[in-house]
């Protein structure tokens, strides 16, 4: 079985060489030669002449950033790279090849397109869809608790301006702003590890509502979700830890895997959202249609079986 497993991780660790061989070789063939310098280096000036602050820059297809990074780089920042979504982005730039574009322009409008070779340079005018209330942004005022599964407070957890998060009595026990690792792209979001056998709180006093409670969740690291699924599995099937057998038989429970966050308004909106141990950045709406001006409360409560390993964050927005 150790032989087998030895297999296996030398199988996966050459995978990811290989991938990495792939990686560097597209990007010599798309912007090695001459040629392909120069019409990187013409589409590049095009685009600083025209990029405005708060516009979005794309590359299609993806697996040609690394090469638009190397000529365009400067006018990428992390408020575009860890962005949850287009929404805030009223132009958006998509650089890459010829025929090529991106899901985020789906809805948009081609405003124009230059072509300097076999890159193509275009425009996109987007319907901004911005924030009442950013979550992320207003962590610093939110109410951090762990309650016991009968409701009862088990600790507070105050913010600590010094450290930019709210600190509970465990180290890893905290919740904080986070650039994190969803679907193999930057994200920002909330980082609220749940705890085993209790309730994460993050309550909100005063929010400000519209029409939508928008959210986006996910898990944290490639690592963190192997192990997590790993050790639900070996917590349904003990006997497996260390022999043999069909590792995709008798699988956990799907309710016994997923991360939950229960979301409640103070004007009596609930929601209740559920994350598996995937890859992937879930988006959530809530239809709140609250026209009011008067501020309310919203708090998430986030909880799970078998919390090891499992690094959940989320971002929340509401929006008219």
């Amino acid at each position: 079985m150790m032989e087998r497993r030895k297999i296996l991780w030398l199988s996966a660790a050459s995978l990811v060489v290989l991938v990495a061989i792939i990686e560097t070789a597209a990007t010599w063939l798309f912007a090695g030669s001459p040629a392909e310098r120069a019409d990187w280096k013409k589409a590049a000036k095009y685009l600083q002449g025209n990029f405005k602050q708060g516009d979005l820059l794309l590359f299609a297809p993806t697996w040609i950033g690394p090469t638009g990074r190397m000529h365009m780089g400067e006018l990428l920042d992390i408020h575009q790279m860890a962005r949850p979504d287009e929404a805030a982005f009223g132009r958006i730039w998509v650089v890459g090849l010829k025929g090529k574009t991106r899901a985020e322009t789906k809805k948009a409008r081609l405003v124009s397109k230059k072509s300097y070779g076999r890159i193509q340079v275009s425009l996109f005018e987007n319907k901004t869809d911005l924030p009442l209330f950013d979550f992320y942004e207003n962590l610093s005022k939110a109410q951090v608790r762990v309650l016991r599964p009968d409701g009862s407070v088990d600790e507070q957890c105050p913010f600590q301006p010094s450290r930019h998060r709210h600190q509970c009595s465990a180290g890893w026990n905290n919740v904080r702003q986070k650039i994190a690792e969803v679907d193999y792209s930057p994200r920002k979001c909330i980082y609220a590890h749940p705890v085993d056998g209790k309730i994460l709180e993050i309550n909100y006093p005063t929010v400000k509502l519209g029409s939508r409670l928008v959210i986006y969740t996910g898990i944290d690291g490639y690592d963190s979700r192997y192990k997590a699924r790993q050790a639900v599995y070996h917590t349904k099937n003990p006997k497996k830890r260390k022999g043999g057998g069909n590792r995709k038989a008798a699988r956990a429970p799907r309710s016994l895997v997923d991360v939950t966050m229960e979301v409640e308004i103070g004007n009596g909106k609930t929601m209740s959202v559920s994350h598996p141990i995937d890859d992937k950045w879930r988006r959530h709406v809530l239809d709140i249609s609250n026209k009011s001006e008067k501020k309310t409360p919203v708090s998430f409560k986030v909880f799970t079986r078998w919390p090891y390993a499992k690094v959940f964050c989320f971002y929340a927005q509401t929006r008219e």
